[in-house]
């Protein structure tokens, strides 16, 4: 559930970009990446379960104050920026590939609107949240994940180059650790808390350290899968010089990627986006439920 929660668009655009301009000091990069993209929410995360929501961690500041963040902190991880990104890299990433219609403003609106409503319908009920996302959509998630992962590892695209822009000139664990706040998942954290600590309460666990012990053991297994994913598609984006380049960002830069990669199968990673897209934009909606 944890897994399926945190991840969204910015876990998939942002680390294939971050490694091809890295080149060849992409581990390092990676790791300082995985600091601030998955150890700094996890550790929020487990805060917040036991605290039992994100508003707890504002009850020491002034009202207004209060909130001003917490209105902050929702528009950004739903309305106003992640949802709208999540939707649009679902529909460029996993809808158009197919083909199926023509892009238009037409097509993007009905498309933004049945993807919405889909997600919205995975949250509607508390439990939904684990019966839905934790029991059936990340069991898929970590089937299609483990098929991008050997591939990106067995059939590497082009050697390993230089590093570039902000790689080329400052230290690439600092980069990385700063290209790490890209994803979000430090702020949606905050609101997964909650998330978490009403799934559990549904469950009947309310006890304290059960909430820490059941939100560590699920955290601690997100932490490896995401990262597990992060140094796969820094490794991916490191090897792609020869597919990658005149790339603008991370959507362009995985399609075509994709396109070398899987030679027209674009219906794996059609169903990867569509399931990572429709569990993350569920958890968004449900912080605002």
């Amino acid at each position: 559930m944890v897994f399926a929660l945190f991840l969204g668009a910015g876990n998939i655009i942002f680390p294939p970009m971050e490694g091809y301009t890295a080149g060849n000091h992409w581990a390092t990069a990676s790791m300082g990446f995985v600091v601030t993209g998955v150890l700094m929410p996890f550790i929020t995360l487990v805060v917040v379960s036991v605290l039992g929501r994100g508003e707890e961690l504002t009850k020491d500041l002034p009202n207004w104050a209060g909130v001003a963040f917490l209105t902050i902190l929702y528009l950004v991880i739903g309305s106003t920026f992640a949802m709208p990104r999540i939707t649009n890299v679902a529909y460029e990433m996993a809808w158009l590939p197919l083909g199926l219609f023509e892009d238009s403003e037409t097509a993007r609106l009905i498309f933004s609107v049945l993807f919405n409503i889909i997600a919205m319908g995975f949250m509607i009920r508390p439990s939904t949240i684990i019966s839905t996302v934790g029991e059936v959509m990340t069991p898929a998630l970590l089937v299609l994940l483990v098929v991008v992962g050997i591939t990106v590892f067995v059939s590497p695209l082009s050697d390993i180059v230089a590093p570039s822009q902000a790689y080329a000139e400052n230290s690439a664990l600092t980069t990385g650790l700063i290209s790490g706040y890209q994803t979000m998942d430090l702020l949606a954290a905050i609101a997964f808390g909650g998330i978490v600590a009403r799934a559990l309460a549904a469950k009947n666990v309310t006890n304290p350290q059960k909430i820490v012990q059941y939100t560590i053991s699920a955290g601690f297994v997100s932490v490896i899968l995401l990262a597990c994913l992060y140094f796969a598609l820094f490794y991916l984006g490191a090897t792609s010089d020869a597919v990658a380049q005149g790339a603008t960002n991370g959507d362009k830069f995985f399609s075509l990627c994709e396109q070398f990669i899987w030679h027209g199968g674009n219906l794996d990673y059609g169903g990867y986006y569509y399931f990572s897209k429709s569990n993350h934009i569920s958890g968004r909606n449900q912080c605002l439920w």
